[in-house]
C-alpha cells in the first residue's frame, strides 16, 4: 500500500552473524531498553535530588519541570534519534516512515514542554501565565515564546501522535511475523494491487490472521507467540493512551499515581517490550528454538 514494503530483510538469506544485521538488531534492543527504563530512572533521580516529600508526579512529561529534567529531555532525544535513523537505508518500508514520524513527534514532545503544575493559589494555565505566575519552576523559553497554554496543546498533540505511531509499529511487526513464510509473497509484495483492493485485502488479512492465531492453521514458520506479543503490545499502547485521557488515578500505600502517568508508563513499557522482542533475531526458527530450550 502507498508503494511501501512490509519486508525489511530477507530472513532466509540474511546470516545471523552478519555485522549489519547485528547492528540493526542492536539498535532495536537499545530502543526497547530506553523505553523500558526511562520511566523508572526519572522517578529515581527525582527522589534522590529533592528534599520535599517523595511523590510521583502527575505525568512523565511533568518531570520536565523537576530535578530530572535533563534526563527526561536527554532520554527523549536519544530515543527520537534512534527512531529517526532506524532503517534509514530502507526508506520504502512501513517501518521507516512510521518510526521517522514517531521520532519527529518525540522531538516535539521533548522541546515543547507541558504546562507546569504550581501550588500557587489561583494558578491557571493561560496565555499570560508565564508572566503572572513566575514559579518556581519558571517557564522555559519555548513556553514563553508560544505561551504556556499553546505549548501544552502542542505537547499533547505530539504525544498523542507518538503513541498512535508506536502502536502502528507494533502492528507492522505482527503483520511481518504473520507474513513470514508462504504468505510473505502475498502480504509483502509491493507490486500487489493494494490500493485498488484495500477493503478486500484488509478483510482477507483479518480473517487469515484470526484463523492463524486462534484455530492453529499454519501460515509458515512464524512463531505464533511473537505475533500475539506484538498485537498485545500494540493494543496495550492504545489502551494506555485512552487511560491517560479518560482513566482514573491509582493509589498504592502512600503513593498516588495520576491517570496520565499510568497511561504514559504503560505505553512506554509496552513499547520497550515490543522492541526488545523485535531485536532478538531475524530468524523465526531460532526464536522457536530459544523458546524450546527455555521450556526444557
Amino acid at each position: 500500500m502507498f508503494g511501501l514494503e512490509l519486508r525489511t530483510f530477507d530472513r532466509e538469506s540474511a546470516p545471523a552473524d552478519d555485522p549489519f544485521v547485528r547492528s540493526y538488531l542492536a539498535m532495536r534492543r537499545r530502543i526497547g531498553l530506553l523505553g523500558f527504563w526511562l520511566p523508572w530512572v526519572l522517578v529515581a533521580i527525582d527522589w534522590l535530588l529533592i528534599d520535599d516529600l517523595r511523590v510521583i508526579r502527575g505525568s512523565m512529561s511533568a518531570y520536565y519541570h523537576s530535578s530530572a529534567r535533563d534526563v527526561f529531555v536527554g532520554g527523549l532525544f536519544v530515543t527520537a534519534a534512534f527512531l529517526v535513523s532506524y532503517l534509514r537505508a530502507k526508506r520504502k518500508t512501513y517501518d521507516y516512515w512510521l518510526s521517522t514520524l514517531a521520532g519527529c513527534a518525540l522531538f516535539v514532545v521533548a522541546v515543547v514542554p507541558t504546562a507546569r503544575s504550581l501550588k500557587t493559589p489561583g494558578f491557571q494555565v493561560g496565555a499570560d501565565s508565564c508572566v503572572v505566575y513566575t514559579g518556581p519552576p519558571s517557564c522555559s523559553g519555548v513556553q514563553e515564546f508560544l505561551h504556556e497554554d499553546t505549548a501544552r496543546l502542542v505537547h499533547g498533540i505530539a504525544a498523542t501522535v507518538f503513541v498512535l505511531l508506536l502502536a502502528a509499529l507494533c502492528f507492522v511487526f505482527a503483520l511481518r511475523e504473520f507474513g513470514y513464510g508462504p504468505a510473505a509473497r502475498r502480504l509483502c509484495d509491493p507490486a500487489a494491487p493494494d490500493v485498488v483492493r484495500v477493503r478486500e485485502r484488509l478483510r482477507e488479512l483479518g480473517v487469515s490472521l484470526g484463523r492463524y492465531l486462534w484455530s492453529g492453521v499454519p501460515n509458515g514458520p512464524a512463531p505464533k507467540k511473537r505475533v500475539r506479543l506484538y498485537l498485545a503490545m500494540g493494543v496495550l499502547i492504545l489502551l494506555a493512551g485512552v487511560w491517560a485521557k479518560f482513566g482514573v488515578a491509582l493509589s498504592f500505600a502512600d503513593l498516588r499515581l495520576g491517570k496520565t502517568y499510568v497511561g504514559e508508563v504503560v505505553a512506554f513499557l509496552a513499547f520497550g517490550v515490543a522492541w526488545l522482542a523485535a531485536g532478538k533475531d531475524l530468524h523465526a526458527n531460532k526464536f522457536g528454538e530459544m523458546l524450546t530450550r527455555l521450556k526444557t
